[in-house]
């Protein structure tokens, strides 16, 4: 079974949410991401990526990277496909984030922070989770 995860989807949500950051705090152009910085984005994607594969490490088989999409490889099948490639996208979307955070506005670096581990931890217990047998 295959995951697969699109690189852009993951700028373009990070942006996104950094754009709904900064409207949130009156920092707008402090803490907005823009297509110069995609660059800086794009390597806390690599990042992210590789966390979820040692998080997925019992999972998966082998990891293939093409251009913009990265397939993770699942030596067994996960219940809810569509759901683990959400997640996965949603906690990298995060972790871009938080670095960004970090850099611009390390005082609401926190609260990000927190939903990253909550994305990891449900993502965990999705990914790894077995119907019991009959």
């Amino acid at each position: 079974m295959r995951v697969t995860i699109n690189r852009s989807e993951i700028i373009k949500s990070a942006i996104q949410l950094s754009e709904y950051i900064g409207a949130k705090s009156s920092a707008y152009e402090q803490v907005r991401a823009i297509s110069y910085d995609k660059p800086l984005l794009d390597k806390w994607v690599s990042q992210a990526l590789t966390e979820l594969g040692d998080v997925l490490d019992r999972l998966t088989e082998y990891i293939v990277r093409d251009g913009d999409y990265v397939s993770y490889e699942l030596k067994e099948t996960v219940t809810r496909p569509q759901e683990v490639e959400a997640l996965m996208t949603r906690y990298a979307s995060y972790c871009v984030v938080c670095h960004w955070l970090n850099l611009v506005l390390p005082q609401a670096a926190a609260t990000y922070e927190a939903d990253r581990q909550r994305e990891l931890t449900e993502l965990v217990n999705l990914a790894y989770y077995r119907k019991m047998p009959k």
